[in-house]
């Protein structure tokens, strides 16, 4: 990313050794970058998401916090920010859903039950994991704005 066109998101998660340098950490360096957005939703949507795609880095989350919602873009093959389903994919998940794939045919209808269940248990855990987590980013938020607007 240019100097001159280096946007300042309100969190980074970045590599270790990024963090001990006096410089910024460069995108390569980065895993995730979140933008909690009040008022600027549309540019942190529109701008810095197209700053973040061509930077290349691999997640970007914005914090919506009007609409009380968080959005997960992700780098998709072709490099491009792809909003995925609200399911977050672990490897095992995706080996069961590869093995379901491959073996559909050969495999008797109770086992493909098994298999599919497996797959909508471990679909619910991870979209109440990633539910839980941006309860709490907002309830931080909400709770800084409180603070803000006593003082």
């Amino acid at each position: 990313m240019p100097d001159f066109n280096e946007p300042q998101p309100d969190m980074i998660l970045f590599k270790t050794e990024a963090g001990t340098r006096r410089q910024h950490a460069s995108p390569q360096e980065i895993y995730l970058v979140i933008e909690v957005s009040d008022t600027t939703v549309k540019y942190d949507s529109e701008k810095k998401l197209l700053a973040y795609e061509n930077a290349r880095i691999p997640e970007y989350w914005i914090v919506d916090v009007p609409a009380k919602a968080v959005r997960v873009f992700r780098l998709n093959q072709g490099k491009k920010y792809q909003e995925p389903n609200s399911d977050l994919l672990s490897a095992e998940h995706l080996a069961a859903k590869k093995a379901w794939r491959k073996s559909r045919a050969a495999l008797p209808m109770a086992e493909k039950v098994k298999i599919l269940e497996k797959l909508r248990a471990r679909n619910r855990e991870f979209r109440a994991v990633r539910l839980r987590m941006a309860r709490g980013l907002l309830n931080r938020i909400e709770k800084k704005r409180d603070k803000r607007s006593r003082t």
